[in-house]
């Protein structure tokens, strides 16, 4: 026998050897697993429930014809919110898609201050509510400066294609693309497609980024965002 009482043969205590390593790796890759897998669960679930709420859809008067869609995507820290109006071109609209892109860490995210608005029996009422989010500090003034140039290219382009509205979005397409450098936006920007095949991407204007939302759901929704932002890499401070 391997085993005599009172004595551990070589083999035996080799084998506790393992078993104790064994028992060791185990706990630590539980260890590992609790604390990846839980906070991406945590992060799936956050995503999945944000896309759902500011998901929305826009019926014609007799509810048969869909006008528009709002599609949002949830990556890491980054939302991406898809507006698709499927007949726009034929109605004679200028664009029919429209994308703005949010990074939470450009944001002060903090549940206390979200400013919410509903638009019940207002002009607006069709949007339902909105949690505003003010910028951080840092890149609100960087933002700012990137928006004013394109402020100032739009202005500019105005005024030299007063009525060749293709040549004018072209200029502008063009221009948005040498002139304002993209780090500067790359975490709050916009990009339209136009009927005509243009696509603009520029700065979204600072201060402030709205969502759009029923108000029954901006109690929960603050919530949400404020635990996806602690699950996102550091990046900026106020």
């Amino acid at each position: 026998m391997l085993y005599k009482k009172g004595r551990k043969s070589h083999l035996y205590l080799g084998a506790s050897k393992d078993i104790d390593h064994m028992r060791t790796a185990l706990w630590k890759a539980t260890i590992v697993f609790w604390m990846t897998s839980v906070p991406l669960a945590v992060h799936a679930d956050a995503a999945h429930r944000i896309e759902d709420i500011l998901h929305r859809k826009s019926f014609s008067p007799d509810g048969q014809v869909l006008w528009s869609e709002l599609n949002v995507t949830v990556e890491r820290c980054g939302i991406q919110l898809r507006l698709y109006k499927p007949n726009s071109c034929e109605t004679g609209a200028s664009f029919f898609a429209k994308i703005d892109y949010i990074d939470l860490r450009a944001l002060v995210t903090d549940k206390e201050a979200v400013e919410f608005t509903d638009f019940t029996d207002t002009r607006f009422e069709r949007l339902k509510g909105a949690a505003s989010y003010q910028y951080r500090s840092l890149y609100d003034r960087v933002l700012g400066f990137a928006y004013d140039r394109r402020r100032q290219i739009m202005d500019e382009e105005i005024e030299n294609f007063p009525t060749d509205v293709d040549a004018r979005l072209r200029a502008i397409s063009d221009r948005n693309g040498t002139e304002i450098d993209p780090r500067s936006y790359s975490m709050s920007y916009e990009r339209i497609q136009f009927c005509s095949g243009v696509e603009i991407t520029g700065p979204l204007s600072g201060h402030n980024f709205r969502f759009y939302l029923d108000p029954s759901d901006m109690e929960e929704f603050a919530t949400l965002i404020e635990e996806l932002a602690q699950t996102c890499d550091a990046g900026l401070t106020n």
